[in-house]
């Protein structure tokens, strides 16, 4: 997996690496996703799809995890 560099040199994992952690994590039993911003979890949990331009609703984690 290819590594990012921090100004201060430490290497840091991609913004889409889901076992990375935030401020923000998933609650939903089996999630492992976090995020940076308070408002990008509500939407994870409320089962909208966050990839730019899609913004697709689902009626379950689980049709929105099938989505991606």
């Amino acid at each position: 997996m290819k590594q990012l560099k921090k100004a201060t040199g430490e290497e840091r994992t991609p913004r889409d690496d889901p076992m990375r952690i935030e401020g923000y994590t998933c609650n939903i039993e089996g999630c492992l996703m976090s995020f940076d911003m308070k408002n990008e979890l509500s939407l994870h949990e409320h089962h909208i799809c966050l990839v730019d331009g899609c913004g697709k609703k689902f009626i379950t984690h689980k049709h929105l995890l099938q989505h991606r």
